[in-house]
């Protein structure tokens, strides 16, 4: 990313052998961001929660749970420690700037973070709601997975907690790797 184009010195570039495959496109375009991803995960596992007999007798149970796990499985990889979530993967300008099939894609990899220098407590706090949702879904049919889920949200929110006091990982206009 041109860094003329970049004002927001809250995220940076990771370490690009990080595993990160999973989740969900956001746009139309090649980019994942975990914030608009997590509030979707959590209105999905709310709607299985509230409306699973419906799903049942549909079904389409099944097809919601696979969908809820794909990104709660992407939400583990993008919590490697306690104190860094993954916000972005992809470059928003790049991506935004072209329109293939993610099969085709050639467009940078870059994947941004949140942590204690580089806060975000709006994006670990919706993470943490649709990790604690997500658990409620699972709690039945795997509880070891739901376990799982509550533990992340936890740990999450935890970080959200700490984060309280610093700025939404959003509030400026464009991201910047360090």
């Amino acid at each position: 990313m041109e860094a003329s184009l970049s004002t927001a010195p809250i995220m940076f570039t990771s370490n690009h052998r990080d595993d990160l495959v999973g989740g969900y496109y956001i746009d139309g375009d090649n980019v994942k961001y975990s914030f608009p991803m997590a509030f979707t995960v959590t209105m999905l596992a709310w709607s299985v929660v509230e409306y699973s007999n419906e799903l049942q007798t549909s079904n389409e149970l099944s097809h919601a749970m696979e969908a809820i796990r794909w990104g709660t499985d992407y939400f583990i990889k993008a919590q490697p420690k306690d104190t860094v979530l993954y916000a972005v993967v992809g470059d928003p300008i790049l991506d935004h700037a072209c329109w293939e099939r993610p099969e085709d894609m050639t467009t940078s990899r870059q994947a941004y973070r949140i942590d204690e220098a580089h806060p975000g407590a709006d994006l670990a706090g919706e993470t943490a709601a649709a990790l604690a949702a997500s658990s409620m879904v699972f709690k039945s049919s795997d509880s070891t997975y739901a376990l799982l889920l509550l533990d992340h949200a936890k740990r999450v929110s935890f970080h959200s907690f700490l984060a309280f006091f610093f700025p939404e990982y959003g509030s400026q206009s464009q991201l910047q790797p360090l």
